[in-house]
């Protein structure tokens, strides 16, 4: 990725490789992760308005992809629980926390994510 997002990719990197992500992919401004279970993790950062990143992660034999931001919101509207900002480490630390036992399973939040997307 180009420098100004080089820092951010280093920090989120190893975080997502204990949870079984690899990196496939890095270009200037994308960075694709993958697990042996087929999930991918898309990290995008925005050419023109640096430095916003979007986070979105696929299940596996699915084209669906689900933006990491909105996905902490529906856990907070259905839990009950306030996150931290958005931030593209915060994300990630919010994946770490709940990758296997929330966002894993899609139905938990699919109907509300696709209200909080419209």
């Amino acid at each position: 990725m180009i420098p100004e997002y080089e820092k951010t990719l280093k920090e989120i990197t190893s975080p997502l490789s204990s949870i079984g992500f690899e990196m496939k992919t890095n270009t200037d401004f994308k960075a694709v992760f993958m697990s042996d279970g087929g999930w991918k993790i898309l990290l995008e950062g925005d050419r023109y308005y640096r430095p916003l990143i979007e986070i979105t992660i696929s299940p596996p034999h699915d084209n669906s992809e689900y933006s990491l931001r909105i996905i902490i919101k529906c856990y907070e509207t259905i839990e009950k629980e306030k996150q931290l900002p958005p931030t593209a480490i915060n994300q990630v630390e919010f994946l770490l926390k709940n990758f296997h036992s929330w966002v894993k399973n899609t139905q938990t939040y699919k109907s509300t994510y696709d209200k909080l997307n419209a």
